[in-house]
């Protein structure tokens, strides 16, 4: 197994244990530069590769045939619109999707692509705000939207084969006021990842409305996601044990 990392990933806090622990455990390649050609040298079509990073590199990877492709992130099991076929009932937001240049406003709206690999963030528009925004979306892309919701807290879960692996709160929208029981979100999160998993390996974000009610924000590729205070050795070490046992 190859684990490949992109550079500008080494800058946060939260990469350097993994990467240690990847290089006594696997083979590990980190720092690919950006949008360099460095990773045609390493990759061969016979290894099971795991990226994580940029994902202009992921899919120049991704163009190199035959490759095994381990946990990358296949991007059709992480359209909004694939995976709220399984767990509508669970999700923040009840979308409705359309071409970005269809899209016409006639109130305030949170908007969002459709796809993951995320050509513009999901944020809340105004009729004017996204008539002018539109304009730099390319005329394809397909987009969901949603009346705007308030939200009390968001986390992060990382997933290995069904199991949590790690979490960690990474927004909170309130100063006093305190969630006394966590564990009301994880045990949300244990019950939507039996009820669905997009992949092997992968990323689920989970909010608490204002009035501490837990929903589902969206599903992420691991490999292109970001940390925030989660343990990302404990997470490769069950990714690396994963695969030994398969």
């Amino acid at each position: 197994m190859i684990w490949i990392i992109e550079e500008n990933r080494k800058k946060t806090r939260y990469i350097k244990k993994m990467v240690d622990l990847l290089k006594r455990e696997s083979s590990c390649f980190p720092f690919i530069k950006l949008l360099s050609e460095e990773y045609k040298n390493i990759i061969k079509k016979t290894d099971k590769i795991i990226y994580f990073g940029n994902l202009n590199i992921y899919k120049k990877i991704l163009n190199i045939k035959k490759i095994s492709p381990g946990i990358f992130f296949h991007p059709k099991y992480f359209h909004v619109s694939e995976y709220s076929n399984f767990v509508s009932e669970f999700m923040l937001n009840k979308y409705r999707y359309s071409l970005a240049k269809d899209l016409v406003l006639k109130e305030a709206m949170f908007v969002r692509p459709n796809s993951n690999s995320k050509p513009f963030p999901g944020q809340i528009f105004s009729k004017e705000k996204w008539e002018k925004y539109k304009r730099q979306i390319a005329s394809d892309e397909v987009v969901c939207w949603s009346s705007p919701k308030a939200i009390h807290s968001e986390y992060r879960f990382f997933v290995v084969e069904t199991r949590i692996s790690s979490w960690c709160l990474y927004q909170k929208n309130y100063s006093s006021k305190k969630i006394k029981d966590i564990s009301l979100v994880y045990s949300f999160a244990k019950q939507v990842i039996r009820h669905f998993q997009p992949q092997k390996v992968f990323v689920l974000d989970i909010c608490l409305t204002d009035n501490i009610s837990p929903k589902i924000v969206e599903y992420n590729a691991f490999g292109c996601s970001v940390g925030y205070n989660c343990k990302l050795d404990i997470v490769a070490k069950d990714i690396l044990e994963s695969y030994k046992r398969n």
